[in-house]
């Protein structure tokens, strides 16, 4: 995200297929790419610049379990006190509610296609 100039996007940075198979699904963060078993979308506004993939990965027990990885870059002084300030609210609540929301869905769309 270094090159970027800040609050630009990184879509024009992916392939045209990737770039293609972008979702509309109501979501605050913006789809950079989406495919069967991963994607990454952004969030680019005055205070930060976000960009989070989520991946599929084979566990130790041959079930699947999702990885999220979110790269911030706070954008001023503003941002970076934003961000400090939220942290542990992100990580303790946040981010694993979004990761729990995210695994029943994408179960529930497998078992719904495996039927």
């Amino acid at each position: 995200m270094s090159g970027l100039p800040r609050s630009a996007t990184a879509c024009p940075a992916t392939s045209a297929p990737l770039r293609a198979a972008r979702t509309t699904k109501a979501c605050p963060l913006t789809a950079v790419y989406e495919l069967d078993t991963e994607s990454a979308r952004e969030l680019a506004n005055k205070t930060v610049h976000t960009v989070m993939h989520l991946g599929w990965a084979r566990g130790a027990n041959g079930d699947y379990e999702l990885q999220m990885t979110v790269l911030v870059k706070p954008n001023g002084w503003f941002g970076r006190l934003y961000m400090t300030a939220i942290a542990p609210f992100r990580y303790l609540i946040v981010y694993p509610a979004l990761t729990r929301q995210w695994e029943r869905a994408w179960r529930d769309r497998h078992h719904a296609e495996a039927r």
